[in-house]
């Protein structure tokens, strides 16, 4: 008799009072039970590898689908980047010609600025220069005539 046969009688006879053979039907229950949990156990077991290798195939499956996400989420990134970059360096392009234009401008003015005002007085100068001569040559005429 195995010893979980004896375990069983001992625990029926203890709690209630009843006394089995070792030949007793209910004697086999310890033995049915421990083929039925060996039988548990080896399903178990094949379906634990069974699982263990699903799972190493999911997480392959992963973590080549999040590298390829990664890769991609890089790529538009980077993308994008360029596509910023070239937007700044175009607005500075287009905007380069009318900067340097203010540039000059402003340069040009401030050193045009005095020669622009002494112009102005030999204008003034000129005018006063070429009324004169037009009064000598009228008086001049005047002369001629009354002479």
């Amino acid at each position: 008799m195995s010893e979980a046969s004896q375990s069983l009688i001992e625990a029926i006879t203890a709690k209630h009072g009843v006394r089995l053979s070792p030949d007793d039907p209910l004697a086999i229950l310890p033995t049915v039970y421990e083929h039925l949990i060996n039988q548990f156990d080896t399903a178990l077991e094949n379906r634990m590898t069974t699982l263990r290798s699903d799972l190493n195939e999911v997480e392959r499956s992963w973590g080549e689908n999040a590298k390829t996400k990664a890769e991609r989420v890089l790529a538009l990134a980077l993308e994008a980047s360029r596509e910023q970059v070239a937007a700044v360096m175009q607005s500075g392009v287009n905007s380069l010609p009318n900067t340097v234009r203010q540039a000059l401008r402003q340069e040009v003015f401030a050193e045009l600025t005095p020669v622009i005002g002494k112009m102005e007085r030999l204008i003034y100068l000129a005018m006063i220069i070429s009324g004169i001569s037009f009064l000598t040559s009228l008086i001049a005429i005047v002369f001629l005539i009354i002479r």
